[in-house]
């Protein structure tokens, strides 16, 4: 008995060892620490203290914000993850969340995409120029509320998606590769009407944005094993 308290402590200590880096409910009707990236695009908290994030216009905007976890724009760790809640709103094609953000467009980008049922994750490589890096089909309905979750880990960067009010998933819906980007940068809020451009609309909520869960590393299982 002694032994199995031993090993849940080690685990506890592990597997809770997120810290948080910066969160944001807008529940105090403002959205302080946020960059307006696009200044053309319509950026406030909403009735419902949502941020709330659009486009009106004709051209090809992309509304969006961004963010890092100090007095600066940028954050102070390469690797965290971001919990979202977004609810798509027509004529939008797709709401983004971005990881590793810097400014003229480079960034990874997990979108979810309403008017094609799936997520994606892109490599954004300036104004007009993306990769595809994968993509996984889900059901999407706009005016809903969905929990997206983002993280990059090094090279890897992993996304998964719900329905508000379920419980988040266990397992992540893509994960997918790439090594261009490994600074900083930061945490990015998007709408976008797609290439044709147009109007874009979508509201945000409840950014909660973590360092990585540590994995059992060498030293921990050495801890497990002397417990026996």
């Amino acid at each position: 008995m002694k032994n199995l308290t031993i090993v849940l402590l080690v685990l506890s200590t592990v597997l809770f060892s997120q810290t948080i880096l910066f969160e944001d409910d807008f529940n105090d009707g403002d959205a302080i620490g946020w960059m307006i990236v696009q200044p053309e695009g319509y950026y406030y908290v909403n009735d419902s203290l949502r941020y709330d994030i659009s486009y009106d216009g004709s051209n090809q905007v992309s509304p969006a914000v961004a963010r890092g976890d100090s007095a600066s724009l940028f954050m102070t760790v390469q690797d965290y993850s971001v919990l979202v809640e977004c609810i798509p709103h027509q004529p939008s094609i797709a709401l983004g969340i971005g990881l590793r953000f810097s400014l003229g467009d480079f960034a990874y980008v997990c979108w979810i995409w309403p008017d094609f049922d799936d997520i994606d994750i892109w490599r954004h490589d300036g104004v007009g120029s993306y990769l595809v890096l994968g993509s996984v089909p889900y059901s999407f309905d706009w005016d809903e509320s969905y929990w997206v979750r983002f993280e990059c880990e090094g090279g890897t960067l992993r996304a998964k998606a719900w329905e508000d009010p379920d419980p988040e998933p266990s397992e992540w819906a893509l994960t997918v590769f790439d090594y261009t980007y490994i600074n900083n940068g930061c945490v990015g809020l998007t709408a976008s009407a797609g290439s044709s451009g147009g109007p874009a609309w979508g509201e945000f909520d409840n950014v909660v944005v973590t360092t990585i869960t540590s994995a059992l590393d060498q030293t921990t299982w050495s801890q497990i094993k002397a417990a026996f």
